[in-house]
């Protein structure tokens, strides 16, 4: 059977005798209008840049990750979703058949020394307890400084000393490494969810090389300014939320010295 459809054609480049007809009507088989709608809905496709996702399929970085504690682990967890190859280390190696087994069975590779998991990747990342611990893991005799090829980027999302930062992202450098302080802020469900607030500190190069994996686990990321900044932003936020806290139980306090009732004053004043 042949079915009528309706086809707009562009008018001639040349002058005709006869004004041209629009819309001008064809008859097609059911084969050729089925190749015209698969046409049409191809072209659609390309010019709206309807291009496939590549999440899942990103293998253009490989990352090693140094610290799996409870902000750390679910931010590895985030980077191996996202389709990187990933190496891990952890100081405790039981952890690989523990609370980090899992991380294991959806590809990444466990590593039991900081050299091993320093060789070989592009990105290492470390999130560790504080300043003596990124100075042990990243410079000490066997750190993962000490193994990574030049020109490799180290990310510390731990939270220490804004000057003893800064000198580590310079000895990196003398070795021929990048290096960003990028603290977090939002706690452990932040971090699950894929929401943590980064403040970075480093070169512009550095930091927008580190935000395509920082991307997988972070709400927004700010660079600060150069290396240690990021610290800074981080010791600023702690300043701001301690001053809060204080804040809301002197009022607290305040309300429940003249007779009202703290728990309703805070229900009244919380949302305002």
């Amino acid at each position: 059977r042949s079915y009528v459809g309706s086809l707009h054609f562009a008018p001639p480049s040349t002058p005709s005798r006869e004004p041209p007809r629009f819309p001008t009507t064809v008859v097609l088989t059911r084969k050729q209008l089925q190749s015209a709608r698969e046409s049409m809905q191809d072209a659609e496709q390309f010019f709206s840049c309807g291009l496939p996702s590549t999440q899942g399929q990103n293998m253009t970085l490989t990352v090693g990750f140094i610290g799996l504690g409870t902000m750390g682990l679910p931010m590895a967890r985030h980077i191996i979703n996202r389709g990187f190859a990933v190496k891990l280390y952890a100081r405790r190696p039981e952890v690989f058949e523990g609370k980090a087994k899992g991380l294991v069975e959806l590809g990444a590779t466990p590593c039991l020394s900081l050299t091993e998991v320093a060789q070989n990747v592009d990105v290492i990342i470390t999130n560790v307890t504080g300043t003596a611990d990124v100075e042990a893991v990243l410079l000490g005799d066997n750190g993962a400084g000490r193994a990574a090829n030049p020109g490799t980027l180290f990310i510390d999302h731990s939270t220490i000393d804004p000057a003893r930062t800064i000198d580590i992202a310079r000895q990196l450098s003398e070795m021929g490494m990048m290096f960003v302080d990028a603290p977090v802020s939002g706690g452990v469900w932040a971090s699950e969810e894929a929401r943590l607030i980064v403040m970075q500190g480093g070169s512009t190069q550095a930091c927008e090389q580190a935000n395509q994996v920082i991307e997988c686990y972070a709400k927004a990321i700010t660079r600060v300014g150069d290396a240690g900044h990021g610290q800074i932003a981080k010791l600023s936020n702690q300043i701001a939320q301690t001053i809060t806290i204080e804040g809301v139980a002197e009022c607290l306090t305040f309300a429940k010295t003249l007779g009202a009732d703290p728990n309703a004053v805070f229900q009244a004043i919380k949302d305002g």
